[in-house]
């Protein structure tokens, strides 16, 4: 989830002379207003809880804010790095090959997809990447990609610039649109995805492609979901009743979690899609973004204060300080997490009890 448009695209601006110590941009996180209808609900928000008004903007999913790690949770990696910077809000980071490859990520309302590797640095691969009206229209936010997988023999997106998932075939980067809407209803925008074993594209419908004084005129669904793309391109609902952000799967493919006003909720793929809470959003003090699952089925996930890390178990295993606003990370073959964060890209080594 990013920032307005207004405020990100001045906060752009004027990055250079924000800079502080490390290179890190100070007070990105401050450009998010709370809004008054959601702060007394936030505290404790039951699984599906809504705001008073769906329609306004909230900031359950918002990941800034400071967290005391009281508990002492270990650092799971080294010395955070940033890579590149200059971006508008950097998203849904990917790594291609192996340990000698590259990282993909989206530039949302930049509408770009770039990588970067250790030799060449910096590149382009492709933008517009999203939206191809220029300029943008006044009722949209964001126009780019937002979450990338690899799959399908090719790059998959959520595409907040059509507002429907999307594949890119490597080599030409011809886009294809798989789906851009419910029972004949376009998306809100489509947010993140993440791909099973079987080529099932399990994504996310947030609200944040369009400026809010046109999200009630123009939306068509009446709630925010979590679906799934069959192999045949068939939209199947999984959740209408959370406020969706990020996603993430088991490695068995058995349990979606999944972002929400109450924290993170684990939906059982094989048990009539029923849910429970996975985290409290108490745990973190707050909500998430983007995140993770790794081999071992830790959820590595963007919240208060930095990346959390929790045990396929729920428990609260690591924690790791990062500056301004999360918006998601993954892991490299490298041996790296990458870490998207506000208006560039950090990396950080993992140690060798987290790999």
């Amino acid at each position: 989830m990013s920032t307005s448009r207004r405020k990100i695209l001045k906060m752009a601006g004027t990055a250079t002379a924000a800079l502080g110590a490390g290179g890190i941009l100070t007070g990105c996180g401050r450009t998010s207003r709370k809004n008054p209808n959601i702060s007394t609900l936030e505290a404790n928000c039951p699984i599906g809880s809504q705001p008073p008004n769906p329609i306004e903007e909230f900031v359950c999913c918002t990941a800034h804010g400071d967290f005391t790690n009281e508990a002492g949770l270990p650092n799971p990696v080294e010395e955070l790095e940033t890579i590149s910077t200059g971006y508008v809000w950097t998203e849904g980071p990917i790594w291609v090959g192996d340990e000698n490859g590259y990282l993909m990520f989206s530039d949302v309302p930049g509408n770009g997809i770039y990588t970067w590797d250790s030799q060449s640095g910096i590149n382009t691969w492709l933008k517009p990447s999203g939206s191809q009206t220029y300029p943008t229209p006044f009722h949209v936010r964001e126009d780019g990609t937002n979450g990338l997988c690899l799959g399908r023999g090719g790059l998959v997106a959520a595409d907040c610039g059509v507002r429907g998932i999307v594949w890119f075939d490597m080599e030409t980067k011809q886009k294809t649109v798989l789906a851009d809407n419910y029972n004949g209803k376009r998306f809100h925008s489509t947010n993140d995805l993440v791909i099973a074993d079987n080529g099932d594209i399990y994504f996310t419908d947030a609200y944040n492609a369009l400026n809010s004084n046109y999200r009630e005129s123009m939306w068509e669904l009446d709630f925010f979901g979590v679906f799934k793309l069959d192999t045949e391109n068939r939209v199947h609902l999984i959740a209408d009743n959370l406020r969706p952000n990020g996603i993430a799967l088991t490695p068995d493919n058995k349990t979606l979690v999944v972002t929400d006003r109450s924290g993170w909720v684990a939906i059982d793929l094989e048990n009539d899609l029923r849910q429970r809470q996975f985290v409290s959003r108490e745990v973190t003090g707050g909500g998430a973004d983007g995140m993770q699952m790794d081999h071992a089925g830790r959820l590595w996930t963007t919240s208060t204060g930095g990346i959390h890390v929790f045990s396929p178990s729920s428990e609260h295993i690591g924690f790791i300080p990062v500056p301004n606003r999360r918006a998601n990370c993954n892991f490299g073959a490298d041996g790296y997490l990458y870490i998207a964060n506000c208006d560039r890209m950090l990396r950080a080594k993992i140690k060798p009890e987290f790999a």
